[in-house]
């Protein structure tokens, strides 16, 4: 075998063998990362869309409330079937436009659906 055949097969046998060889399925141990539970992170989700989603109210009454919180201002009562446009879910609440172009705030136990 002449010393220029030597040469190549050193060469480009090595780098075939790397090109042919496929990558790892699941790098997760090359990434750190540090996460929260699931649950934690959906009562602490702040889900701003473009496109409003949609939810039920699924109890018999439900309050629209000023803000996100039992300690807001009832503002109305909505209907059990009512269908509300979400616009974001925070902290377990969702805030909502209602059928009569109202907006303000619903508890998401209670608006299903999505």
């Amino acid at each position: 075998m002449s010393k220029y055949k030597l040469i190549l097969l050193v060469l480009v046998v090595p780098s075939l063998a790397c090109s042919l060889t496929s990558p790892p399925e699941n790098r997760a141990d090359e990434i750190s990362v540090q996460s929260q539970p699931t649950a934690q992170i959906a009562d602490e989700l702040v889900m701003p869309t473009s496109t409003p989603l949609t939810c039920i109210v699924t109890a018999t009454v439900l309050q629209l409330r000023e803000c996100g919180s039992v300690n807001c201002t009832v503002k109305n009562w909505l209907d059990r079937g009512d269908v509300l446009s979400v616009h974001e879910k925070k902290n377990g609440w969702y805030q909502v436009t209602t059928p009569a172009n109202e907006s303000s705030w619903v508890n998401s136990k209670y608006c299903g659906g999505m």
